[in-house]
Formats: structure tokens, C-alpha cells, sequence
């Protein structure tokens, strides 16, 4: 998955400055061979960052179309009825079409996403001398509106609880993922504002440590983006609103 010097990217890159977290790229000599790396290191909580931005082109050039068949043949089928150009979600799918998709994302996306971010911050370890490190994925959408929320977060816990035949994590140099908007907010029609939202979720539920980072995070991250933006921001924090309701365009 392309790394765009995004505006997304400069900020969260100054947020985690404020945050007491370092540039992974400043502490390493600027050698054309290193090995692709994370970005970020929290040295007093030893802890990896890696960002992810799900942007326009993520998928592959061929997804769209791929997708565009699933539905053709989900509509012969009669497992779905769309008419024009009417969204579809994950969620609301027939549990045939939702293995079917989940199938497709999985190989667009597992590749390119989770085990690209897991051999960066694994590599990391190694130059950073700092194996005992936990990896924290960041993942945000930066133009890509071709996966709405609860589909990104259900496709990265599907994937995340993966395992080796011998039980232990397939990607076990990620402890945790924060999902985060900021250039394409949320929205859900019970509210006129856009939503920004920040959902943290460690790999191990009883990881507390990892539990008590992310609330840091999140708790900094929305002083920050009132800092930035110079007004206050809706988040997501009224458990009315579901997840699944909340889109994104």
C-alpha cells in the first residue's frame, strides 16, 4: 500500500510529537537500503506505530471492478436488489455475500495492509534494538469511500485474530489497531455535524497496558484536532449512534 506525503500524515506525524512519541525515520541514518520501517516509536511506553491511510487507489486498480461483478452476480442470484447507484454495507448484506466480499477483501488487502505494517514494525524491533516492543497499527481513510467504517474495522478484526497453525498470532507484531477519521469525517443522519471518531482496540482484551495507551491517545487526539481546526468537534461518544450507521463520502 503506496505511503502519499500526505497532509493526513504531517498531522498525525505532529500529533505524536506532542504526544512524547519520535519520527522513527529521525533516528535512522538515511541509507537508500534500509529496510522499510514503522514510523513512529513511543520509547517510555515501548511501543511501534505504524499509519496506514486507506486512500482512493489502496485496493488495486482492479477492485472497484471485481466488486462491481460480485454484485452483478449476488443480483442474479437474487441475493441482493440495488437500483442505481445506491452504497452498500457490509453489515446489511446477506451472510453469503458478506464471506464472498470479505473473501475479496482479503485479498486485496491483507498483503498490501496487515502484512506490509506487520514485517515494518517487526523490522523496526530489530534496528530499534527494542524487541520486547508492542506494534500498534493506526489506520484512517484519506479519500477512500469504498469502505465505510464497519467494514474497515470488521476486516482488520477478522484479520488480527488470525492464527499459525500452532495457535500463536499470524501477526503477532501487532498488539492493538486504532481506527481514526480526520479528512473524511463520518456522518449519520441523526446529526447534522460530521463525526470524527477514534476506536481502539487491543489484539488481547486483558492487555491493559495497551488499553491504557490507546484512552492517552484518544484523549490527546481530539485537544489536538480542537487545537488545530480552533473549535470543537463532534465525536463519537453517543452510544446511540451505532458504528454501522455512520458513512462516510
Amino acid at each position: 500500500m503506496a505511503k502519499a506525503d500526505t497532509r493526513v500524515e504531517q498531522l498525525f506525524n505532529s500529533f505524536v510529537l506532542k504526544s512524547g512519541g519520535e519520527l522513527v525515520s529521525s533516528l535512522l541514518a538515511k541509507d537508500p537500503q534500509r529496510p522499510p520501517n514503522a514510523d513512529y516509536y513511543f520509547r517510555d511506553r515501548n511501543i511501534i506505530g505504524e499509519l496506514k491511510c486507506l486512500q482512493v487507489d489502496s485496493l488495486g486498480s482492479s477492485y472497484a471492478a471485481k466488486l462491481q461483478a460480485l454484485v452483478d452476480d449476488w443480483m442474479r442470484r437474487d441475493l441482493l436488489r440495488v437500483y442505481g447507484r445506491a452504497s452498500i454495507s457490509l453489515p446489511q448484506l446477506h451472510p453469503i455475500c458478506q464471506r464472498e466480499w470479505m473473501s475479496l477483501l482479503e485479498r486485496s488487502m491483507q498483503n498490501r495492509f496487515v502484512d506490509h505494517a506487520n514485517k515494518q514494525i517487526k523490522g523496526t524491533k530489530r534496528i530499534l534494538n527494542a524487541h520486547e516492543a508492542k506494534g500498534l497499527l493506526f489506520v484512517t481513510s484519506d479519500g477512500n469511500t469504498s469502505l465505510q467504517p464497519y467494514d474497515v474495522l470488521y476486516f482488520l478484526d477478522r484479520t488480527l485474530k488470525k492464527k499459525k497453525p500452532d495457535g500463536s498470532p499470524l501477526y503477532s507484531n501487532i498488539r492493538g489497531v486504532v481506527y481514526f477519521t480526520l479528512s473524511s469525517p463520518g456522518y449519520h443522519q441523526a446529526v447534522s455535524m460530521p463525526i470524527l471518531f477514534w476506536l481502539g482496540i487491543p489484539c488481547d482484551p486483558n492487555d491493559n497496558e495497551m488499553k491504557t495507551f490507546m484512552n492517552y491517545l484518544e484523549t490527546h487526539w481530539f485537544s489536538f484536532i480542537r487545537e488545530v481546526k480552533g473549535q470543537a468537534v463532534l465525536r463519537m461518544i453517543d452510544q446511540r449512534i451505532r458504528l454501522q450507521d455512520i458513512k462516510i463520502s
